[in-house]
């Protein structure tokens, strides 16, 4: 089996999981397979929540599973992404994105211009 870099996704993503994107419906089911592993960190949850509204149980069939987790804004990590460029959420998923030689997925290119990372655009 190859192994693939995990996929972190920001909140423009995870807003496309509630609005049917069949891609990110792949993702989920690569990860659900063991290909790869889906990372939402916390602040790209509540921001996504802001615009969609759901309940905690829809969110759980999305954020629990094998190969899915959630990680949250750890103070080293607050530290050092602080002065980075873009919103608290942008910074956390190009922190994190640069932590685990993760690809950032999302469905809006230009909010990572500054950041030299990998980026799957939906």
């Amino acid at each position: 089996m190859t192994v693939r870099p995990p996929r972190i996704l920001d909140a423009t993503a995870i807003v496309g999981f509630f609005h049917d994107n069949r891609r990110l419906f792949r993702l989920r089911q690569m990860a659900d397979e063991g290909k790869l592993q889906l990372v939402f960190p916390t602040t790209a949850i509540a921001e996504a929540q802001a615009v969609i509204d759901h309940s905690f149980h829809s969110w759980y069939a999305l954020i629990e599973g094998d190969n899915v987790r959630s990680v949250g804004l750890a103070e080293h990590a607050a530290i050092e992404c602080g002065t980075w460029p873009g919103s608290l959420v942008v910074r956390h998923v190009a922190y994190e994105a640069r932590a685990m030689r993760g690809v950032v997925v999302t469905c809006d290119r230009t909010l990572y211009k500054d950041y030299d990372l990998d980026v799957h655009v939906l």
